[in-house]
């Protein structure tokens, strides 16, 4: 009986356990009216890279004007930091800046990347992952209240 109810708890605990390593994307953002100072961590492998991207959310669903500028950045040491430079001046107001890993993206660690990760993702556990086309990725979506000049 002990044996049993041993086994039984065991089983329970387990499947209740997040399945495997849980990854992070997480960024401080510092907005400047030349650039927007981007310093981010994440537990992925080294050489992963990132797709920073400012959105102005008031034109949400128009590709072309919701983008503002995106930037790659590439882990290393658990960190990256890049700059986002718009090409014209920003207004005030309310933006986003979507941190976002895809293991679709140009492996840079001949193959250590990927092979951490899965072909298309299926080792990415966390409360950042989305799944998109049958591909499991990476994504944090930051808001920004930018004051101007």
């Amino acid at each position: 009986m002990r044996k049993s109810l041993f086994f039984l708890l065991t089983t329970v605990l387990l499947s209740c356990a997040p399945e495997g390593k849980q990854y992070t994307l997480e960024a401080e953002i510092s907005p400047g009216p030349e650039a927007w100072q981007v310093k981010g961590s994440s537990n992925l492998p080294d050489q992963s890279q990132i797709l920073v991207t400012l959105l102005d959310p008031k034109f949400e669903g128009n590709y072309s004007k919701n983008v503002v500028v995106q930037e790659f950045g590439m882990i290393k040491d658990q960190a990256f930091s890049l700059k986002l430079k718009p090409l014209k001046p920003i207004s005030a107001g309310s933006y986003q800046v979507r941190l976002s890993f895809s293991p679709n993206a140009y492996d840079w660690s001949g193959g250590k990347v990927t092979a951490e990760v899965g072909a298309k993702g299926e080792n990415l556990h966390g409360k950042y992952v989305f799944v998109e086309d049958g591909v499991n990725k990476l994504v944090n979506t930051l808001k920004v209240e930018y004051k101007g000049k």
